[in-house]
């Protein structure tokens, strides 16, 4: 026998000038929040708090309690006041909030209201907020174009931005957390370990220089370039990263591409002196 479990979330509406909190099952107003002069024209429910649109173009996330966060829309009375809000507000999963406007659509963090992405609108088109709908995971948003296909009048948009083919988007993850690698690397090689297999060298004509992956040995100068690393000639100091210390020398460590012989430039003049005809 399993205990049903009362669901504690409260219900959200706009109750003329404020937005009220208030048990489904009861009706019971839990909390009431409003501004001074100001009307609120959409509310969406996050978590256990409200994102209300005003009337005056800002957006506010609260508790009831206190606001966590405010955010203006920009030229929001070009538009705002005849629209009326509808559509504006569109919850995209994963703790993104889009705000859809005639020229942009603008995604927020809804745990702190941080500004994630932005799409302007193309130049001489116009997002429709109230023709947006959800198709899965996607906020399908129209963008009527005058003499453009159809399918540039419909853009489709998630939590990580507009949805195209190969994006590479930057993720939403809050400040704090970091990001797994793709290439896990440890600081300490594991026992029995082999380093990978360098690349095939390539030798630049004329400068003697051997190119072993990204790796460059210069040897009239004894410096060794290993990724961001480089041992300067005559120091014998080794900056962090570089695997091996070669102070005027001309062959890379072992396990690395065999070095070139140095290349021979014109020889020196004699220091001894000619004899003088008699």
């Amino acid at each position: 026998m399993h205990a049903r479990v009362q669901d504690t979330t409260p219900h959200l509406r706009i109750d003329r000038a404020a937005v009220e909190a208030y048990d489904h099952a009861t009706g019971e107003v839990r909390w009431r929040y409003t501004r001074e002069g100001r009307r609120p024209l959409a509310v969406l429910p996050a978590r256990e708090e409200a994102i209300t649109l005003w009337d005056d173009g800002l957006v506010t996330d609260t508790d009831g309690t206190s606001v966590r966060w405010h955010r203006a829309l920009p030229a929001a009375a070009d538009w705002l006041p005849a629209h009326g809000g509808t559509g504006v507000l569109r919850p995209l999963g994963r703790g993104m909030l889009a705000v859809v406007t005639p020229r942009r659509i603008a995604a927020y963090r809804t745990a702190d209201g941080d500004l994630r992405w932005v799409l302007p609108a193309r130049k001489g088109c116009a997002f429709r907020p109230e023709r947006a709908l959800h198709r899965g995971r996607a906020l399908l948003v129209a963008q009527p174009c005058p003499r453009a296909a159809w399918t540039a009048q419909l853009v489709a948009v998630d939590d990580l931005g507009r949805i195209t083919p190969h994006r590479t988007p930057l993720g939403n993850d809050a400040p704090g957390r970091r990001p797994e690698s793709l290439h896990p690397r440890s600081e300490t090689p594991l026992p029995g370990s082999e380093a990978p297999p360098l690349e095939p060298a390539a030798v630049l004509p004329r400068s003697g220089a051997l190119l072993a992956g990204s790796a460059a040995v210069f040897p009239r100068c004894g410096a060794l370039l290993a990724g961001s690393a480089a041992v300067l000639p005559g120091s014998g100091s080794l900056l962090p990263g570089s695997a091996a210390v070669l102070p005027r020398t001309e062959a890379p460590p072992a396990g690395s591409a065999a070095a070139l012989p140095r290349s021979e430039g014109p020889r020196p003049r004699s220091e001894a002196p000619h004899p003088r005809p008699s």
